[in-house]
């Protein structure tokens, strides 16, 4: 028999409340952690509280009595699926092992209820007590009661503790699941502890129903999945931002809270887009499986701050289902900062550097200067003496020349010798200014290493600097010699501009250090893989400081020295990877050594080779210059080898002239009316590439052999020229 109550109500609208929400729980399209657990604590709830109304209604003793165990399916179980749920809500794992353990006691406490006819473990002498506002079974309870009730209420207990441990949870979640399980927890004290005839739990239930519904749809309860598991999320100084898939905040931690100047209660849940509107409108959209990288700057607490925003999908357990994303601002501001004064100090650098260089250029040009101020000082000091040189040797030449067209019947003997002397006199001159010519010129080979006789190099600078050390040191009251010993093994690797200007410099040094009556040895010597250049003088010496600092630029101890001519030896010394020993004594000397790496055998047989080769065969040459004695002088020379030789006065007539004819080689000047030698060559190669020209001026110190060989010419041979000079010429371009 059954009868009607309204307090039926209460278990009735518990049982069809928890009902729903397994329901809903179930048909859920994605199951986030703890769902399973959550779906069936209520199922646990509503076995309890249909079981229990069906109680209330029934009339009959062993209904009653069967009503109330079948309720303990529903009693046994929800405690142990509460803490399955607290623990897996809170992030941790649930093994399977736990899981056994935890179904232990519901198992025990079930057949023991079952059981309980037959040892009264549980509970003692039933009745139906109707002292309350509907009958109820009652009982004298028994051990296994109080130990379940014990179990079951530290269960319940136990997971609310997980739950507000975990600092990662949104507290309106686990304060909601918190008064939601502690409410039935103490209606079912006063029933255990007698204080009410009646069960109040499922009564109970209805409020925890609509806790957990209120917290499913208001606080998104399991829609918002806790991904901040550890303090250190909460304590990072980075702002943290989770939104779930559906755009909804899902926790911010504190850092967060502090950027955007909010609370955490009235946050999660909103959209995402309400919340970080100020962010999204320079990130753009959130993506939904892909990583991001962003700098943004917000304003939100004073002053616009830059900020590293960093977005990440966030996966469940599978990691092949996007859940949200992860959003991480880091201030970069002080970083930002830090690197605008870097950029800072770097264009500062590099201003710094461009006028580095700019100082640099300058005191390369001014160093070029000095080192040409000290050439042309070198060159004031012979300048007396290049006069005398030139005039001595001038003199036989117009004398003879002379007395050779005014005495027309010399007799042949004596006419000879006459023409033998001014012959001699033309080639000293010739000699003369060749030496001066090497000296200040920059030689078409200079920075390359070719080889070098020192003996020939030594011979000329004797000569060259002879009016210093002995007519111009005889006008000061000094009687200066100059002694030579040199090897037969004498060439090195050099660059002959360097070598004479150096020697120059060291033999000048040597004059002005002599007081009175001095020598001078100039010696050469092979020692190893170097040739040393020594010069030694018997002048004042140096003290051991000033032999120390004799190398450093612009040191001197004459009252009219630039202080550059030793620096500028060191120097060539070591563009040649030579060595420089300098030994001094006060009152004793110098003796400057020199060494030069020595040229090897196949450098020496190949330039041998080069001296003493001749055209292989009479050949037809065309030469051009504006000047008739050269012409006529060139022709003459070429003839005696049997060769024929075509004559042009200008560019334009030698142009014509071998278009018109066929020629093996082409000799041309350089300076020429109507047409430039350099053109003619071009116009030359152009027409007949396989033609050599030959350029002969006396402006040949002054062609860079890359410009030369640029306008189409082979060789570049100095005037004036011999009949030799002319001969290796031929044989070196055919």
């Amino acid at each position: 028999m059954w009868q009607f109550t309204p307090y039926v109500l209460f278990p009735i609208s518990s049982a069809i409340i928890a009902a729903s929400l397994v329901v809903f729980l179930i048909r859920r399209p994605r199951k986030r952690p703890g769902t399973w657990p959550l779906a069936f604590l209520a199922t646990g709830i509503a076995f309890w509280s249909l079981a229990y109304g069906l109680e209330i209604m029934a009339t009959e003793f062993e209904a009653m009595l069967f009503l109330t165990k079948l309720k303990y399916f529903g009693i046994g179980a929800v405690p142990a699926f509460w803490l399955i749920f607290s623990v897996a809500y809170g992030g941790k794992p649930v093994s399977r092992r736990t899981l056994a353990l935890l179904a232990v006691e519901p198992l025990v406490i079930l057949s023991l209820v079952w059981t309980d006819p037959f040892h009264d473990h549980v509970w003692s002498n039933h009745h139906i007590d109707s002292s309350g506002p509907y009958p109820v079974i009652s009982s004298d309870f028994e051990v296994m009661f109080w130990l379940h009730a014990a179990y079951s209420y530290l269960a319940i207990l136990l997971g609310n503790a997980i739950l507000l441990r975990s600092r990662a949870l949104d507290f309106r979640q686990v304060a909601s699941l918190a008064v939601a399980t502690l409410t039935p927890l103490v209606a079912n004290a006063t029933f255990g502890l007698g204080i009410v005839v009646f069960d109040p739990t499922s009564f109970a239930f209805v409020l925890t129903g609509v806790l957990v519904a209120w917290s499913l749809f208001r606080f998104r309860l399991l829609d918002i999945v806790p991904v901040a598991r550890d303090a250190l999320v909460e304590d990072m100084a980075d702002s943290l931002v989770v939104v779930d898939d559906e755009g909804r905040i899902a926790y911010l931690n504190p850092a967060a809270l502090a950027l955007f100047g909010i609370g955490r209660s009235p946050m999660v849940g909103r959209p995402a887009a309400d919340v970080l509107s100020p962010l999204l409108e320079q990130a753009g959209e959130l993506p939904l499986s892909r990583q991001e990288h962003a700098e943004v700057v917000l304003g939100l607490n004073g002053s616009p701050r830059d900020y590293d925003l960093r977005i990440s999908p966030l996966r469940g357990s599978n990691n092949d289902e996007v859940t949200g994303q992860v959003l991480v601002l880091r201030d970069v501001s002080g970083q930002k900062e830090a690197e605008r004064q870097v950029r800072e100090a770097n264009a500062k650098l590099h201003h710094v550097n461009d006028r580095l260089t700019e100082t640099l250029q300058e005191l390369e040009q001014t160093q070029q200067q000095v080192v040409r101020a000290e050439r042309l000082r070198a060159l004031g000091q012979m300048a007396s003496g290049i006069a005398h040189d030139l005039n001595n040797a001038l003199t036989p030449v117009i004398g003879f020349s002379e007395l050779l067209m005014d005495a027309p019947d010399l007799a042949p003997e004596r006419r000879n010798h006459y023409i033998s002397l001014i012959f001699a006199g033309a080639q000293d001159t010739r000699a003369f200014v060749e030496r001066l010519r090497r000296f200040y010129r920059n030689d078409p080979t200079t920075g390359q290493l070719v080889p070098v006789d020192l003996k020939d190099l030594v011979r000329d600078i004797v000569e060259l600097t002879r009016p210093q050390w002995k007519g111009e040191a005889r006008m000061q009251g000094k009687i200066v010699s100059v002694n030579v010993e040199l090897s037969e093994d004498s060439v090195v690797m050099g660059d002959n501009a360097e070598l004479r200007e150096l020697l120059t410099n060291l033999v000048l040094n040597s004059v002005d250090a002599i007081e009175g009556v001095g020598a001078i040895w100039l010696r050469t010597r092979r020692e190893g893989d170097q040739v040393v250049l020594e010069v030694q003088d018997e002048g004042i010496g140096m003290s051991e400081e000033t032999r120390e600092k004799c190398l450093e630029p612009f040191f001197t101890t004459k009252e009219r020295g630039t202080g550059l001519g030793l620096a500028m030896v060191y120097g060539t010394v070591s563009r040649h990877e030579g060595t420089l020993r300098v030994d001094s004594e006060f009152g004793k000397g110098t003796t400057v050594s020199v060494g030069l790496p020595a040229a090897v055998e196949e450098v020496l047989d190949a330039a041998i080779e080069l001296d003493h080769a001749v055209p292989p065969r009479p050949i037809n040459i065309l030469v051009v210059d504006d000047e008739p004695s050269i012409l006529e002088v060139v022709k003459a020379f070429l003839s005696l080898d049997g060769s024929s030789v075509e004559t042009a006065s200008d560019g334009v007539e030698g142009w014509e002239k071998f278009q018109a004819g066929t020629f093996d080689a082409v000799i041309s000047d350089k300076s020429m009316p109507r047409m430039l030698g350099d053109q003619l060559a071009r116009k030359i190669k152009d027409a007949s590439p396989s033609t050599p020209v030959i350029l002969l001026t006396g402006y040949a110190s002054l062609i860079p052999p890359d410009e030369a060989k640029a306008s189409g010419i082979d060789l570049v041979v100095s005037k004036p020229v011999s009949p030799s000079d002319l001969r290796r010429a031929l044989a070196s371009v055919l």
